[in-house]
């Protein structure tokens, strides 16, 4: 068996002597150029698996010894039994016996195999051994982890979460040493910033139970078999409205996916030419002779070549943080996550929201129903498994989820919501509603056909008790689906980017107007440009995040121009935005208040305690300075409102929880009334 050996050099300050032994040996080198970063072990090993040419991975340290047959037998076991992860005991070389000592006796097996000592099944062994496949849908080890500890255990952890069994190789041809040097734990355990790290990466290894990580940035991304997630879209003459739907995909915050397209016998090849006009080869299309359209799920699902399906009909749309929120509910024996959906009709905009409860077999027992699959994201296994049922005109979906709840598929609510279904004339629960309620009732009979008595007891007694789940948006829906609705339902669309006007012109097709403002940290001397375009389409949203541009969205009726604009609008979004940046930062169960402090920094003074952020905010020629203080609590957010006041200074300020924007709005109101 081919082997290759892979040194991941990460960001040594003299690297050339390790290149000059690595090539020497015959092995790939691989340099990432992070000297000004923290070094980090799961950072330097997915690098190295970056460009990785192997089905089976397998990482270890420098300092460790192999037996002559190890890697071809670790290798052979998981070629052979792929969705096993294999791991070896360590035996450590006593003291003395380090590189040197090894270099110049060589490689005295006999010698090493008497003398060492059984370290014993703890964590990973000192080396871990996937296939790439698996590998790949767990997206490698976590890259937060910071400089070395937990994160080969965690890795490992997260493949039996992921599907996989622990095997260790036990037997005498498969042997690992590890030399001796000074121990680095035992000079590092007095430092209080080692420890720091340390307890950073065990709260990782302890609290998260997600088993897919790096799913924003993956160094060893361009290395990966597959995508994470295969978009399956079945169409049949509606191109008018396919669109919108690849465009809505297209603008996800997680981009690891392809899309695959499958036309249901439609009479033209217009859906052809719309996936074309995309110039996007993640977007996959496919025709059939009309088959219905559980025949075309099934088909674009055998199609797809991603490990989780999220199905997305034709009409619908995707709001850009699904698959994102999704992945991260995907948990150990969570083989497929939902959420709530919006349905808005496609001549008014009239939005309503539709929560779900936490389904399980109890809670689908009482009425047969079930989340629609535009809110899925299922393993593709389970799917090629359990297939749609092709004899069913309608409710295809709902009867396929109780089949699967049934077969013992978990599933997980991902908190947020996941699809906006479109209400139009022609639309299929439209057209065929008896037809829909047939099958759902007959979906509800066959799930309580058979089921065993202490179940049925359990759900009759309990199922339909589990509380709905809220997500947000709940409160002000429209404001908070209004950006994500086709372009012509949105209003005026406002997209605000981290970016100079320079660096946006030629992205937007026909802009209503664009500005900019900057923002600077007290007493940093750091100023971030911030540019505001006004009237985006989808087709702008796609060409952004094409471009790897981070932005966010709002929506109205109508926006004034430029330079009629109320004064301090744009430093208000920019703080309302800064906040809930903050609250992105694990600051996520305190009250934010926002105080409002004046327009010089002198008035910042004396007038709160320590805050998280101090800004100066310029638009037009005026500035404003603002402070961000987190507290823990409502209470404690407004006696820090009520002392920021009692100073005598004129302060404005507002509570986040009980609406920031409306506080931020009406400190605008003060301040101009002043």
């Amino acid at each position: 068996m081919p082997f290759e050996v892979i040194v991941s050099d990460y960001g040594s300050t003299h690297p050339e002597p390790v290149e000059q032994v690595a090539l020497e040996s015959g092995a790939t080198y691989v340099y990432s150029d992070v000297r000004d970063e923290p070094w980090s072990r799961s950072r330097a090993l997915n690098a190295g698996f970056a460009v990785a040419q192997g089905q089976v991975l397998l990482c270890t340290d420098a300092d460790m010894l192999f037996s002559p047959d190890s890697l071809r037998l670790v290798s052979d076991w998981v070629i052979r039994f792929p969705n096993t992860t294999a791991l070896i005991e360590c035996r450590d070389l006593p003291f003395g016996w380090d590189d040197d000592h090894v270099a110049a006796h060589g490689f005295m097996f006999d010698e090493f195999e008497s003398n060492a000592k059984l370290r014993g099944r703890w964590g990973m062994g000192g080396l871990v051994a996937v296939s790439r496949d698996v590998y790949d849908r767990v997206r490698g080890l976590d890259e937060r982890m910071h400089t070395y500890g937990a994160e080969d255990l965690d890795f490992g952890q997260r493949t039996q979460w992921a599907g996989n069994r622990i095997f260790w190789l036990d037997e005498p041809r498969v042997r690992m040493y590890h030399m001796w040097h000074p121990s680095q734990d035992r000079q590092s355990h007095e430092d209080g910033e080692f420890k720091k790290i340390v307890d950073f990466n065990r709260n990782i290894l302890y609290n998260d139970k997600h088993y897919v990580r790096n799913i924003e940035a993956w160094s060893a991304q361009g290395r990966a078999s597959r995508p994470l997630v295969s978009v399956t879209i079945a169409t049949r003459n509606r191109e008018h409205l396919l669109r919108d739907a690849i465009s809505s995909v297209l603008t996800q915050t997680v981009q690891d996916f392809e899309i695959v397209i499958m036309d249901d016998g439609s009479d033209t090849r217009a859906a052809e030419q719309v996936a074309a006009s995309f110039q996007d080869p993640r977007i996959k299309y496919f025709y059939q002779p009309s088959g219905g359209i559980p025949s075309a799920h099934n088909a674009a699902i055998k199609k797809s070549r991603g490990y989780f399906i999220a199905n997305l009909d034709d009409d619908d749309l995707m709001p850009p943080w699904r698959l994102e929120s999704q992945l991260k509910a995907l948990r150990k024996g969570v083989l497929g996550t939902y959420g709530a959906f919006v349905n808005f009709d496609h001549d008014t905009g009239a939005t309503k929201i539709f929560n779900e409860k936490n389904v399980t077999v109890s809670t689908a027992y009482a009425t047969g129903g079930a989340p629609g699959h535009s809110t899925w994201l299922v393993s593709r296994d389970v799917l090629i498994a359990i297939p749609y049922n092709e004899d069913l005109v309608s409710g295809e979906d709902n009867e396929v989820f109780l089949r699967m709840l049934r077969s013992g598929v978990t599933f997980a609510h991902c908190g947020q919501i996941a699809a906006l279904r479109r209400r139009h004339s022609r639309q299929m629960t439209q057209t065929d509603q008896l037809e829909h309620e047939r099958v759902a009732a007959s979906n509800r009979h066959y799930l309580r056909f058979n089921a065993h008595p202490p179940l049925r007891a359990e759900v009759e007694s309990s199922g339909s008790d589990k509380p709905w789940v809220k997500v947000p948006g709940h409160g002000n829906l429209d404001e908070f689906i209004r950006p994500y609705l086709p372009d012509h339902l949105c209003g005026v669309r406002s997209v605000q980017l981290a970016t100079p006007v320079r660096d946006v012109q030629g992205l937007f097709e026909a802009p209503r107007g664009i500005e900019h403002f900057y923002a600077e940290e007290l007493g940093t001397g750091v100023t971030q440009g911030l540019t505001r375009v006004h009237g985006a389409t989808w087709a702008d949203l796609v060409r952004l995040r094409s471009c790897g541009m981070e932005y966010t969205v709002t929506a109205a009726e109508d926006v004034a121009e430029p330079n009629a604009a109320p004064r301090l609008d744009n430093g208000l979004q920019f703080i309302v935005d800064r906040v809930e940046a903050l609250l992105g930062k694990g600051l996520a169960g305190a009250a934010v208040a926002v105080v409002y402090l004046g327009r010089t920094a002198d008035d910042i003074q004396g007038l709160v305690g320590e805050v998280e952020e101090t800004w100066r905010v310029a638009s037009r020629g005026e500035e404003s300075w603002y402070a961000i203080r987190v507290c823990e609590g409502i209470k404690a957010a407004k006696r820090e409102i009520e002392a920021a006041r009692g100073t005598g200074g004129s302060v404005l300020a507002g509570v986040y929880g009980v609406g920031v924007l409306d506080a931020l709005v009406g400190m605008r109101r003060g301040s101009e009334g002043r």
